[in-house]
């Protein structure tokens, strides 16, 4: 008798592997790095995505290639990390000769040629996409025509993101060209900063944070699981303390290991500290939004120093803040009794990207269909008690519901 329920068992399991369906949407921590830097100094096992920062086009359309990119490259696929090329960025979108470029590039008479070369240089470079990093004066009425045309041409599996602000010009992007994006990289800080001095004071709240999350998808109809935040490493200063940007770990330097419990020094520079930035991620992971960006790697300290804001981020979304003791605490499901759509709800954020399966009492799998991110079409289910399977990696919990 133990053999046949054994048996069983392990029939039933193998059932659950072959008919599950993604859960949750990976939480992405997209990093930045700029291409001069030194792709050991990363810690890869602490970020899913890296934008290297930038390359840019000669006047023929031929994107710039650093020699450098191959280390980064190589590192990147060697930890199952992938790695965009970011083109443009915010000092090319000022600079009005490499604007006016771009505009000749992506206009009606060259965007062709332009968006095949793009995508020869991904394939040439072995990269997993391209981030669009044209700002402010760099969009003008050709860039949704340019994404249209380079999304259509891409191949299958190439990403393709961008990094707006609805401060600076992204309001200009069409709600329909937004859709286009594998995932949107909001750059919610740089809201003050030394352009304005006549305005001092925290260029990247908390509150500002929220208002630029909500604003692309109640104003752009974004996804929430493709909204990025942006998080800076950096602040800026005013007063004695002016400066053009100086890095979190300068600012460790300079004012102490207290500086970052605080989101200010000096007289005086803004940043964010690890509790801001705690937040934010903690916010981001509780609204169920896509992940966390960061501009730049390389102005934190390092991740083997508790200080270092990248592993909070990191700490704060695979670390739970408990762990679950029992079914219940693992996740919710609602409505129970459930009748056409079933969500799920997961509380243990070991489960986040866990797979969901769902079966009746004999052990027989039945089809389900996703239809958002966290919810389920469970209408063709006969009447009756099933069993919900979340599985990642050695764990897994199960709750029974009762379909009416």
């Amino acid at each position: 008798m133990r053999t046949l329920v054994l048996i069983h068992s392990l029939f039933v399991t193998f059932l659950f592997c072959l008919c599950t369906s993604t859960l949750t949407a990976q939480f992405k921590i997209v990093g930045y790095s700029y291409t001069s830097g030194d792709a050991n100094a990363i810690d890869w096992s602490k970020i899913t995505h890296l934008n290297l920062a930038f390359e840019n086009p000669d006047i023929n359309g031929n994107l710039s290639f650093n020699t450098n990119n191959a280390s980064f490259v190589t590192k990147a696929k060697a930890n199952h990390v992938k790695v965009l090329v970011s083109i443009c960025g915010g000092g090319s979108s000022l600079d009005a000769t490499m604007r006016a470029r771009y505009f000749t590039l992506i206009d009606d008479n060259h965007r062709a040629s332009f968006v095949s070369k793009i995508v020869q240089y991904l394939n040439d470079h072995d990269l997993d996409g391209i981030d669009l990093d044209l700002e402010g004066p760099a969009i003008n009425g050709d860039y949704g025509k340019f994404v249209a045309d380079l999304k259509q041409s891409l191949p299958a599996g190439k990403l393709m993101t961008a990094a707006l602000s609805h401060l600076n010009n992204g309001d200009m992007v069409a709600s329909e060209t937004v859709q286009l994006f594998d995932f949107l990289n909001i750059m919610a800080y740089d809201s003050t900063g030394p352009w304005n001095p006549s305005a001092p004071g925290q260029h990247a709240s908390y509150e500002f944070a929220v208002t630029s999350l909500n604003w692309w998808v109640t104003h752009k109809g974004l996804q929430k699981e493709k909204a990025i935040l942006g998080v800076p490493f950096y602040g800026y200063g005013f007063g004695a303390d002016a400066n053009e940007g100086v890095s979190y770990a300068q600012i460790l330097t300079r004012f102490g290991s207290e500086a970052q419990n605080r989101d200010a020094s000096g007289n005086t520079i803004y940043y964010n500290g690890v509790p801001t930035i705690t937040k934010k991620t903690q916010y981001v992971i509780d609204e169920g939004y896509g992940g966390i960006m960061i501009w730049q790697l390389a102005q934190d300290r390092p991740t083997s120093d508790s200080k270092s804001l990248l592993r909070n981020i990191y700490n704060t979304v695979y670390t739970p803040t408990r762990v679950a003791e029992s079914i219940d605490d693992a996740f919710t499901v609602f409505p129970n009794p459930m009748e056409s759509v079933v969500s799920i709800r997961v509380h243990d954020r070991y489960f986040n990207g866990a797979q969901f399966s769902i079966a009746d009492t004999t052990g027989r799998i039945f089809p389900s269909v996703q239809k958002s991110i966290d919810q389920w079409d469970v209408s063709a289910l006969p009447a009756g008690m099933y069993v919900l399977k979340l599985t990642k990696g050695a764990r897994s919990v199960v709750k029974k519901v009762v379909k009416r």
